[in-house]
Order: structure tokens, then sequence, then C-alpha cells
């Protein structure tokens, strides 16, 4: 390159190639005020903003740019941006890019996968789309065996807003790059499995009480402007939270190559979790106590599965099988064992004392 001076330097000054980010992408493009109405439900994002809809054209159609669900072109022309698209469509399948990623929910009879009582693909948008796919979830629950409101309690077998938190966050979350198609709800007699493409950014054992991270910064921001999502990164200590609370097994990641499956179990008792749910679920309320700036005793895992207190034994058993997996540690070790506290086993260093 020496020899021709001019070439190699035109290669060093020469623009970089410029990643755009998916949200920003063109869906549609060189659109009437018309055809845009006919594409995205523009009346449904003013409701979740709870903001009346403007009469007047133009404050529609600045208060979409403003939130980059749509761009200008040609002049009185809108184009429609991936962000506008996934969250407002109307009918996903509108959008030949997109349409691959509406959401699927599918009811099996029994735990398995042999029989589909009912598959169902939602065609709208996710934000336009969430409450009629919150209300498709509710009622396949309300049909399955295991997973109903049950007869003569006052709240539902399923915690709502656990369920609420992971879809969404299975929305929010996955990889949009790639070409797999959009999350998948499976509701089984004993169990929920939410599937998505991409894997976490944050450990999976360390979801609890993890700074948010996402790859889809625009589209967690809409969600969250429109009421359906937090960006405090506290979604994952809701879920679990929610499911000590109702009784369940702890929520468990499951991380393959590119995809991300999450295991909700029905409420159960102690004595129905194996080995590796009871440890999962200790460790997790470890966490959780540790974001509280709690600890883990013989007394809040009592709470947590339910145990008497004559039957503190069953308490102390769990907590050793947990440090014996190494999962967590004790805190103050010389205090004895009586008024031992316990923390995830991440958190066992001095930087992380705060009690």
């Amino acid at each position: 390159m020496k020899e021709f001076p001019t070439i190699e330097r035109s290669i060093w000054t020469s623009p970089k190639p410029v990643h755009v980010q998916f949200e920003s992408v063109i869906a549609a493009q060189n659109l009437t005020s018309d055809h845009l109405i006919d594409l995205i439900d523009i009346p449904a994002f003013f409701e979740r903003i709870d903001s009346p809809l403007p009469t007047d054209e133009h404050q529609i159609s600045q208060a979409l740019a403003d939130s980059d669900l749509i761009t200008t072109a040609n002049s009185g022309y809108w184009n429609i941006t991936n962000a506008g698209a996934i969250l407002l469509a109307i009918h996903l399948q509108d959008f030949q890019t997109l349409k691959h990623k509406a959401a699927r929910l599918i009811r099996y009879q029994g735990n398995s996968r042999v029989e589909i009582e009912l598959e169902q693909t939602l065609s709208k948008g996710y934000a336009s789309g969430f409450e009629e796919l919150m209300n498709l979830v509710i009622d396949s629950l309300s049909k399955a065996k295991g997973l109903g409101k049950g007869s003569g309690k006052k709240k539902p077998v399923w915690p709502e807003l656990a369920l609420r938190e992971l879809i969404a966050n299975s929305l929010i979350h996955q990889d949009y790059s790639t070409p797999d198609s959009g999350p998948l709800i499976e509701i089984f007699d004993d169990r929920i499995e939410v599937v998505n493409s991409g894997i976490p950014l944050v450990n999976e054992r360390r979801l609890v009480n993890s700074p948010p991270k996402t790859r889809n910064h625009k589209i967690l921001s809409l969600m969250r402007q429109m009421n359906l999502a937090a960006e405090s990164g506290c979604g994952w200590d809701r879920i679990v939270a929610e499911a000590e609370c109702y009784g369940m097994p702890a929520p468990l990641p499951e991380i393959n190559e590119d995809t991300t499956r999450v295991v909700m179990l029905s409420p159960r008792a102690l004595t129905d979790m194996d080995y590796s749910t009871r440890i999962w679920s200790v460790y997790q309320h470890a966490c959780l106590k540790f974001a509280n700036r709690d600890h883990l005793t013989n007394g809040s895992l009592r709470q947590r599965f339910g145990i008497e207190l004559k039957n503190s034994a069953i308490a102390s058993r769990l907590i050793k099988e947990a440090v014996e997996a190494k999962v967590i540690a004790p805190y103050q070790a010389e205090i004895g064992r009586k008024h031992m506290r316990y923390v995830p086993i991440w958190a066992d260093s001095n930087k992380y004392r705060f009690i």
C-alpha cells in the first residue's frame, strides 16, 4: 500500500459502517397519515400513556415521532420503525420482516406436549395487544387442571403479577436480530414455560437485584412509557417474591445456546419438590433477602416454605443442603448456629457486608 499512498489514505479516512439498532430500522415506508392508521394502533398508544388522543393530525404525528415510533419520509409521508410496528401493529402479518415475531400461546393437556388443547398467535403488537395476550393466558390457566383459580380460595393459584413480569420480559429482552420466532408461552397442568430468543445479558444466577441490562433499550423505554415495564431491573425480584408468596418453587431460567426458557412450577408442598428445586428455591430466597438488605435465616426459610416452628429442623436441613451445594454461605459463623444468618455464595466477602 505504500506504493499507493492516495488509495491507502482514502481507505483509512473513509466513513466507518454505522450499526443501526433494530428499533430504528424502517419496517414500512412512505406512508400517508391514513395508511398509518391502517397499520398501527394509534389510539392504543395514547391510551397506554394515559394521554387523550389529540384531535389535530400534526400533534398525533409529532407525538409518535418524538417516541421514535415513526419517522418523516418524503414531504407529507411517514415511515414506521420496527419499534412502532412491533409494539403497535394492528396485524403483525402486515410487516414482512416482523410477522415471525408474533407471540404464541399453546395450552397442552396434562404435563407433556403430546396433546394440544389450544394454540393461538397474537396478531397485534406487543403493547397494543398485551392485555389481550394476558387475558388469553389467564383464561387458559383457568382451564388447566393444576393451574386454575381454585375453588373457594380468596386469591388465584397463579400470581398474575409474576406472570405479567415474566411475559413482558420475554417480549422486551428477546434477541430481535435472530430469525427465530417470537416468544412462546406454554401452559401445562403443572407448570408454565416461557421461551424467547436470545440469552440474558446478566448471569442467570444473578438475576435478582441485578442492574438493568437489555439489548433493546428503545423498546424497554417505550414499554415503560406505556406502563408495561419497569426500567429499574427489579422484574425478576418481583417474580421470585410473588412465587414465594404463592407457595411456588422459585422460577427456573434455563439457558440454551441462543434461547432462554423460564419454567414456573405450580404451587406445591416442600415434600413435592425434588432436590434441585429445593436448592434453587433456597438460593433465590437468599438472593431476594440480600436484595432487601436482609439475610436468610432459619425463621425466614420456615416462613418461605410454610414450615411450623416445631419442625425447624427441616429448615436447618434445607440450609445444610444449600451450604453443601455451595449456593449460600454463613454471614457471621462466629455468632453460633442458633442465630446464624446466610447470604448468597457470591456475597460472602467484606465488600457486600451491610449489617
